[in-house]
């Protein structure tokens, strides 16, 4: 037993000297957050950013000479706070220069990487084991299957960082290709986007940054070694997406006006939703799979553990000499059939229809609102295992075509007919389940 134990200390020890050189990396970080508001005359604009930003450079600098011992544990996550933090940070002190935005949220984010998130690699040798779901045709945490999240991510951070530098005051024109400038700048400064405390596009790009990061930490068996890490994912990829297409959805309503950036980044959300619930998926199902073995599931939340009945990924190419096969990879688990789209066709009708025909203002929110569930709807019931989703376009046909007799003319509907077809469209392509290609183990008998 001594001698496991010393093999594993020295596994251990031989893994750490991989890293050392992140340790390295993360003092220059510490120092460039103390030095930077000196050369940039931080003290002359904000004060409390100069002092928030040299005090966190000091406590990088410790932590990362803390980190250098093999055993810690602590201080690398301690030093990922520190650069949650940071990107936090310029938001809630509103920074008055770009500078100051530009370095926090670049060097917060470089300090997250290389304390937990490179550092992490090396010790995935130290795994062995299956890496496919019992019962599933394919690996949700492959990287080829995680890859279009975090790209989607990346994207939507993009957006979000150009729209927040107008709320901040860093630039003073907005570009918009579709509905104009004047909209989305209305968009960005309306009463709803004031009513949060900070800049709510720069929380947008936080949480995307998050959502890349998370994405980017773990191996390939992390559904069962950090599940943990995989809900924590997917809570911010669903749950916040799903807030973040909602008020999105309300921008012609509240507002009266569109927003091509944000309708960009939400629908990059939508995506990121059918793309990552599979994970979440097999993460459920493994911990309620050790609950009913007699396992706690805050400890198999926490810690993770060895499934029985997983097996290994034969499937998965590699990157090198995949022949093109990776991107058919990305998409297990995410069909088209031909009903979805045709409903999402639907939704887009009764999104535009306001601006087809003169209508009562009640009728347009309707159809604004209406139309987005159902384009919302339509593409994440993409994803099979929560082709259920689908349902809920039956639910909205049904009320469009209710909606449509209650409110037909004079009462103000444009063209009644045309929307009572739709609704009914929008029942019938609904209950298709249409073609399911990927197997789940135990959670097939509930893809309905």
């Amino acid at each position: 037993m001594a001698d496991v134990s010393q093999k594993t200390y020295n596994e251990l020890v031989e893994n750490h000297e991989k890293i050392f050189w992140t340790r390295l990396v993360l003092i220059f970080f510490g120092l460039w957050l103390f030095f930077v508001p000196i050369a940039f005359g931080y003290l002359s604009s904000s004060k409390i950013v100069m002092i928030n930003d040299m005090a966190m450079g000091v406590l990088v600098i410790l932590f990362a000479l803390f980190s250098f011992s093999p055993s810690s544990k602590f201080f690398p996550y301690g030093l990922a706070v520190i650069g949650i933090w940071l990107n936090f940070a310029p938001l809630a002190f509103w920074a008055p220069m770009g500078t100051m935005y530009l370095n926090d949220t670049l060097v917060g984010s470089l300090i997250i990487a290389f304390s937990i998130l490179i550092p992490g690699v090396p010790k995935e040798a130290l795994y062995t084991g299956p890496e496919t779901p019992p019962g599933w045709s394919y690996n949700p945490s492959s990287w080829p299957q995680r890859l279009p999240t975090m790209c989607l991510a990346v994207v939507s951070w993009f957006l979000a960082r150009y729209m927040a530098a107008f709320q901040l005051g860093y630039i003073d024109v907005m570009w918009d290709p579709f509905f104009g400038a004047e909209g989305t700048i209305k968009v960005i400064t309306s009463d709803l986007s004031k009513s949060f405390p900070i800049s709510d596009a720069g929380m947008g790009a936080m949480a995307y940054c998050l959502e890349f990061l998370l994405g980017a930490k773990g191996g390939v068996r992390r559904w069962y070694t950090m599940p943990w890490l995989v809900v924590c994912f997917g809570i911010l990829v669903i749950p916040l997406g799903v807030v973040s297409i909602i008020l999105v959805c309300s921008q012609p309503i509240i507002v009266g006006h569109w927003c091509t950036w944000c309708l960009a980044a939400a629908f990059c959300c939508m995506l990121m939703i059918t793309f990552a619930v599979n994970e979440v998926v097999a993460v459920c199902q493994y911990i309620l799979s050790e609950h009913k073995n007699g396992r706690s599931w805050w400890n198999t939340l926490w810690k993770g553990g060895q499934p029985s009945g997983a097996t290994k990924d034969d499937r998965t190419p590699g990157f090198v000499n995949s022949n093109g096969k990776i991107f058919s990879c990305m998409r297990w688990g995410v069909t088209l059939p031909w009903n979805l789209l045709v409903t999402a066709a639907c939704g887009i009708y009764l999104m535009v229809s306001p601006s087809i025909y003169t209508m009562d203002s009640l009728v347009n929110n309707f159809c604004y609102v209406t139309g987005a569930l159902t384009v919302v709807s339509s593409f994440i019931s993409l994803a099979e295992v929560v082709r259920f989703v689908r349902y809920f376009i039956t639910v909205l046909g049904a009320w469009t075509i209710v909606y449509v007799v209650v409110f037909s003319p004079p009462m103000g509907y444009g063209r009644p007919w045309i929307n009572l077809a739709v609704g009914a469209l929008m029942i019938l392509f609904s209950l298709p389940k249409g073609e399911i290609i990927e197997k789940y183990g135990s959670y097939d008998s509930l893809i309905k």
